[in-house]
């Protein structure tokens, strides 16, 4: 046997690249490079694997966490950049207690915590988010961790066509002195830039995850619903659970129009009649997710904060949310149980 090769390893490794060509790397049913692809897709970024067998720089693996073929051959970096990296003694313990979320989130107590990605709207930034989620947040609990993220573009009226936001005292002074961004610009033709900011939000993905759920307002609801439609258009696998978008949703350029229903699992929450982006209210998504829930309330386009409707959609919300990430434990256990008992 060559020295090279190591069989039935206990060292585990994290998907780091795959964010050029499609969210996760390729997967092979062999060692050898011109082995067929493996059926299900690629291997997620941020996932975390078993090591089989190494042969060189080709890797066979058992997947513990995160999305794509069950197992496979894939290589350990590409062009002189990492593909994955080594799990570090200290967090493999952690990873191989429970395989369904990093180390990074695993609280004092060993209880099992959820990640979530929240992404603020149009002209605005991760401060603002912050102050707009806490009542949902503090729904959620201690369960989940929260990672709020900046979009890439700085907002300018001069960039911008249509409705421009003029930001108030109040969310300066909630700024504390961070710019105002966005995800993509409203340009005379259409959405511009969209690019840039799908690509920062699949970086945040691969440096930040694996997440779990990924709450957006707005623009950002728009720019996820793009990321979800690109994935499946890759037929790549979404490698969190499920998306809760307070407003917005609807690409409104024929560029990024969504022609199929999505799979993916969405909360939908609405700000009724009184939303001024939508003369008579945002229309359903029912035609764009096939896995739907949508709520309402009346304060228009924003967080709900009337009571009582603010509490119950709330509650309504974070109980969606905990059973789909639960059902994913249940799912990642059954995993783990065949890795260990085979």
């Amino acid at each position: 046997m060559p020295s090279q090769l190591h069989a039935m390893s206990n060292r585990r490794w994290k998907v780091v690249g795959g964010t050029g060509k499609g969210f996760g790397i390729l997967v092979r049913t062999g060692p050898e490079l011109t082995s067929p692809e493996a059926t299900g897709g690629r291997l997620a970024t941020g996932s975390v694997v078993r090591e089989l067998e190494l042969r060189k720089e080709r890797l066979h693996y058992q997947r513990l966490e995160g999305s794509g073929p069950e197992t496979g051959w894939v290589s350990l970096r590409t062009s002189g950049h990492a593909l994955l990296v080594e799990v570090p003694e200290s967090e493999d313990a952690a990873v191989a207690a429970s395989p369904c979320v990093s180390s990074a989130s695993m609280p004092a107590t060993g209880q099992q915590k959820f990640r979530v990605l929240a992404l603020h709207g149009k002209c605005s930034n991760s401060n603002i988010m912050k102050m707009q989620c806490a009542m949902f947040k503090a729904e959620l609990g201690r369960d989940f961790d929260w990672i709020f993220m900046d979009g890439p573009i700085a907002y300018s009226p001069e960039q911008e066509t249509g409705t421009h936001h003029v930001p108030s005292d109040s969310e300066k002074a909630i700024s504390k002195g961070q710019p105002f961004m966005q995800w993509y610009n409203h340009g005379p033709q259409g959405y511009e830039r969209v690019e840039e900011g799908l690509k920062h939000i699949k970086h945040c993905l691969e440096v930040k995850g694996p997440v779990d759920v990924i709450v957006a307002f707005s623009m950002a609801s728009n720019i996820v619903a793009i990321l979800l439609d690109s994935l499946r258009q890759a037929d790549l696998t979404v490698p969190w659970q499920i998306s809760v978008f307070f407003n917005g949703g609807i690409p409104r350029d024929e560029a990024y129009e969504i022609k199929e229903p999505l799979l993916h699992p969405v909360v939908k929450v609405h700000g009724g009649k009184n939303d001024p982006y939508w003369e008579g209210g945002e229309p359903t998504l029912g035609a764009l997710f096939s896995d739907l829930l949508e709520l309402g309330h009346e304060d228009g386009h924003g967080f709900p904060k009337t009571q009582p409707r603010a509490r119950e959609a709330y509650q309504e919300v974070a109980r969606e949310v905990r059973r789909r990430c639960v059902d994913r434990l249940d799912r990642c256990a059954k995993i783990r149980t065949h890795v260990v008992l085979r």
